[in-house]
């Protein structure tokens, strides 16, 4: 706590913090300066930052009603208490006006009782950035409210620019055009040293469908804080997507690995894709009922079987937006000897459904049926 301490003060005296988006604040001047920039935070996404900028003002100025709002602004909404919780503890005549509208903004019960605080406030402040900023969190999703907001408050814009961004991209302020986008990630990054900017452009460039270019700006936000960073996920959807034919690759040698524990009825080899989190279900190209696969399942669908070849042939791979799951299909030709029969060509057309986990792709569904004029395993009578 004490490093904390002095790397605010370091952080106050180097002059990093942005402008005031407050005139007026409650805390004292080093406070002020950390709740603003903990504002800031907290209006261009990047909530971990602000609560850690809000906590940090705190510890400078315990009182500090500025920051005291930001935590609970960002805290769960009332249904679940969390924020009127937090709001319960804050001394409203402590605070000052602003800080007091946006207590009143967080107090209240409905969006209509929200536009009427900040109507009446907006006509209290008018030079206030804040008080401006409220206005456009009634409908977030009307982009012409942030163009608007870039002329009133050129140098508090760093939201607003990244915000703008999105209008042009999806079609709201124009048409569409990345060139344009980019130019006002460019100004937001400008105003703004935050992660968040950095995950916008990555997804402006994923649905452009450039997904190298993406992952490399995506790691420009998980490169803020690394460690339980709320932009890695999307990192690791980039990079499977711009790494698809080396994932693919790692799935076909998974059904390989599948297939090759079935040929030598070799129920642990099989077993390496299957977690003990996930029930696996199954439909054999005997055309049977679908069940529960389990050790005895096993060896009751392959142990009466000899298989002389397998090989797999004509994948297709579709995954999951999140990239967290696929559904992998293939030909499967071989052929077998049942008990005393004769060799049989086995010809079947498969399906499995794979999730993706900390211990690689394990199965949750596989099903085969016979090609049409082939045939599958036999039944198991």
């Amino acid at each position: 706590m004490k490093n904390l301490y002095t790397l605010c003060l370091i952080l106050v005296s180097s002059g990093l913090f942005s402008q005031d988006y407050f005139l007026k604040t409650s805390c004292n001047k080093k406070a002020s300066e950390i709740a603003n920039a903990a504002v800031e935070h907290m209006l261009n996404l990047e909530m971990p930052i602000a609560l850690g900028m809000a906590k940090s003002a705190l510890l400078v100025d315990e009182s500090c009603g500025c920051a005291q709002l930001t935590i609970s602004a960002i805290s769960s909404n009332n249904d679940w208490g969390s924020r009127k919780t937090k709001l319960s503890k804050i001394d409203p005549t402590s605070l000052s006006k602003e800080e007091k509208v946006w207590y009143n903004y967080q107090m209240a019960a409905d969006l209509n009782e929200r536009t009427k605080i900040v109507d009446a406030a907006e006509g209290l402040f008018p030079d206030s950035p804040f008080i401006a900023a409220l206005r456009g969190n009634l409908n977030p999703r009307d982009f012409t409210f942030y163009p608007e907001y870039v002329k009133r408050f050129p140098d508090h814009s760093s939201f607003a620019y990244n915000m703008i961004s999105y209008g042009i991209m999806y079609g709201e302020l124009g048409d569409s055009d990345y060139e344009q986008a980019k130019n006002n990630i460019d100004q937001s990054i400008q105003l703004h040293d935050g992660p968040n900017v950095y995950d916008s452009n990555a997804e402006h460039l994923a649905s452009l469908g450039q997904y190298d270019d993406a992952l490399q700006s995506q790691l420009k936000a998980v490169d803020y804080a690394a460690w339980g960073s709320v932009y890695g996920n999307m990192a690791r959807i980039y990079w499977m997507k711009s790494n698809k034919a080396e994932v693919e690759k790692s799935l076909r040698e998974t059904v390989d690995s599948m297939m090759k524990g079935i040929r030598e009825n070799d129920f642990d080899a099989f077993s390496e894709v299957i977690s003990e989190d996930i029930q696996v279900t199954m439909g054999d190209s005997n055309l049977g009922e679908f069940y529960e696969f389990s050790e005895q399942s096993f060896q009751d669908a392959t142990s009466h079987i000899t298989w002389t070849s397998t090989d797999q042939s004509d994948f297709n791979f579709n995954f999951a937006p999140d990239m967290n799951s696929v559904v992998v299909t293939h030909l499967s030709d071989g052929s077998y000897y049942s008990n005393d029969s004769e060799e049989i060509k086995y010809a079947t057309r498969a399906s499995h459904v794979f999730a993706r986990t900390d211990d690689g792709w394990k199965l949750l569904h596989s099903h085969w049926s016979p090609r049409k004029g082939a045939q599958g395993i036999p039944n198991r009578e």
